[in-house]
């Protein structure tokens, strides 16, 4: 049996995002078609809610979806043994910038709909994704840095 090994790892991670992007295609393709209940009962849920935050999803799901086919270029070219290049550099940045955009949405869009604290449970992982890929960009420009030297060096 094949050991796993790196390559296969990042063939599954391409696999894992190609999924996730057609996930997020189709949520984009659904989301007019959600049922808009209007309940009775302890809860008074706004029936108009969705129709507000229905724009800030959107603006999500973009921004979401930009970020994965971004990812997805990244990690083909990981699989070309192209890892610690400024083009990859440039791309976890955009990624970050991508949650970023995300976060800041989902802050407007909880005092735009009044649901505060659903929506900023998700601005929260955004802005804690985007933090942890700038950290990961740093890693890799600074890897990049001493690759280049380390080339440079007879």
């Amino acid at each position: 049996m094949p050991r796993w090994n790196t390559k296969r790892s990042t063939q599954a991670s391409i696999i894992a995002t190609g999924g996730a992007i057609v996930v997020a295609i189709t949520t984009a393709c659904l989301l007019p078609f959600v049922p808009r209940v209007n309940q009775d009962g302890p809860v008074r849920v706004d029936p108009d809610w969705f129709t507000r935050a229905l724009p800030a999803m959107y603006l999500c799901l973009a921004a979401g979806l930009a970020a994965l086919v971004t990812l997805l270029v990244v990690l083909v070219a990981i699989l070309h043994d192209e890892v610690f290049t400024t083009a990859n550099v440039a791309r976890l940045r955009a990624i970050s910038w991508c949650g970023v955009a995300i976060a800041l949405v989902c802050v407007v869009a909880g005092f735009a709909t009044g649901a505060v604290i659903a929506w900023l449970v998700i601005a929260l992982i955004a802005g804690f994704m985007a933090l942890i890929m700038r950290i990961v960009k740093n890693v890799i420009d600074t890897a990049r840095v001493l690759q280049e030297d380390a080339d440079y060096t007879i």
